[in-house]
């Protein structure tokens, strides 16, 4: 089934495939499998919204909820399919443009409320259909559990999250930083090739308006 319109591209071809689009959302999907679940819904707001959606694989997920603007880029699998990824961007994600490379099996990418992503942003979960093994034991090195961003990050111009990565809450990722590990502080800025924490103790906001007057003690006394 293909549905074709003002702005609006989406190619299901496969069996029990559900897919969702808001119609305020400038689209082109193409979905290539079996039993995928695509809910995408966006806020009633003038700002642009824009998704590229490819699908390569069964049983795969991608929802977002609310987006409030962006571009964004989602390819799960390319010409080897990809089975049981999950994509998931919690409420009012806001971004200049961005890529999502859901390139693992088995993988979940995970966005959390409330965030702000620059342009430039590539999130890549694994190589598939390349692999790398230790020269030894000839173990699977491409292994990860996913990568999990918390809730209200801002993350930078041009920035690399990759696989194995976890961002905690309220964290700031430079502009071109390669974030390659997991992080486990919260209020904290992470920068660098490969990033490294850099600077502790930070608040953000999308405007100086938006980062309320408190004294230090005050914000973090919940993460002693």
């Amino acid at each position: 089934m293909s549905i074709f319109g003002f702005n609006r591209r989406i190619k299901n071809c496969g069996k029990n495939n559900q897919i969702k689009i808001d119609k305020n959302i400038k689209c082109a999907v193409d979905v290539k499998g079996d039993n995928n679940i695509v809910d995408i819904t966006a806020m009633k707001t003038p700002n642009p919204k824009k998704i590229n959606l490819h699908i390569y694989g069964n049983n795969n997920r991608v929802i977002i909820k609310n987006l409030e603007t962006g571009n964004i880029t989602i390819d799960v699998g390319n010409y080897t399919g990809i089975n049981n990824s999950e994509i998931s961007i919690d409420d009012n994600f806001a971004c200049v443009k961005m890529k999502i490379l859901a390139y693992q099996h088995n993988t979940p990418i995970k966005i959390g409320k409330n965030c702000m992503f620059s342009s430039g942003i590539s999130i890549r979960s694994g190589e598939l259909p390349h692999v790398i093994y230790d020269l030894n034991t000839r173990e699977d090195l491409d292994k990860s559990d996913g990568i999990f961003i918390g809730n209200h990050v801002w993350i930078g111009e041009n920035a690399s999250i990759l696989k194995r990565v976890k961002i905690q809450d309220e964290c700031v990722v430079g502009t071109m930083s390669v974030v390659t590990k997991a992080f486990d502080e919260k209020h904290v800025v992470i920068a660098g090739n490969p990033a490294k924490i850099c600077k502790r103790n930070v608040l953000w906001g999308a405007s100086a308006e938006t980062v309320p007057d408190i004294k230090p003690e005050e914000v973090f006394e919940n993460d002693k």
